[in-house]
């Protein structure tokens, strides 16, 4: 309900949660249309194609999203400008979707990489809707992080709501969802490459 009211209103921001629960391994998730596209087509670089492909699956299941376009398909000036991964309709309304992963290797994340990973996403996608150039405009954007445990939510939601200033919110949907511990190839798609 939050994230719909969010959505809906344009000055609003706030940080909700979900949590997946697959019934299969990672391996074996049945990806819609726009979520095979966003696997397929180069993106700016990086190892992040699983996790841009299981965000939009999440938000067509949950909020009904259309792939509008994806990364390289997106323009900005100046150029230069920080850029965001995926745009996509939501109730004919055009939203920039940025995603990002909650993890530490062989660590407990903390508060201070909470603060790090919010500041810096949400200072990223202001700047990216501030640049974004036509046809794909939108007003507001989503940030969905992918936590590797359940105890983050609990860490990224104290920080964003105690550190995080209100002119980085904005008016910006922040999603968390918790990830299954099945779903490694999210969160270390590159140790993955490299070793094959």
């Amino acid at each position: 309900i939050a994230a719909s009211y969010c959505l809906e209103n344009n000055d609003d921001n706030t940080l909700v949660v979900n949590y997946i629960t697959p019934k299969n391994d990672y391996a074996d998730i049945h990806y819609c249309n726009g979520s095979k596209l966003i696997l397929t087509l180069p993106n700016a670089g990086g190892n992040s194609e699983n996790s841009e492909a299981l965000s939009f699956e999440i938000l067509n299941k949950l909020y009904k999203a259309d792939l509008l376009a994806t990364e390289m398909e997106l323009s900005y000036y100046p150029h230069g400008s920080k850029i965001t991964d995926y745009a996509v309709t939501i109730d004919d309304t055009y939203y920039g979707v940025s995603v990002t992963r909650a993890m530490k290797f062989n660590d407990i994340f903390n508060e201070e990489d909470a603060i790090r990973l919010l500041k810096k996403k949400l200072f990223g996608i202001n700047e990216s809707t501030k640049a974004i150039q036509p046809p794909y405009i939108w007003d507001k954007q989503i940030l969905h992080i992918l936590a590797e445990g359940p105890y983050m939510y609990d860490i990224l939601s104290h920080v964003y709501d105690h550190y995080i200033p209100d002119h980085l919110k904005n008016n910006s949907l922040v999603i968390v969802t918790i990830c299954n511990k099945d779903y490694f190839p999210i969160f270390y798609q590159s140790s993955i490459i490299d070793s094959n």
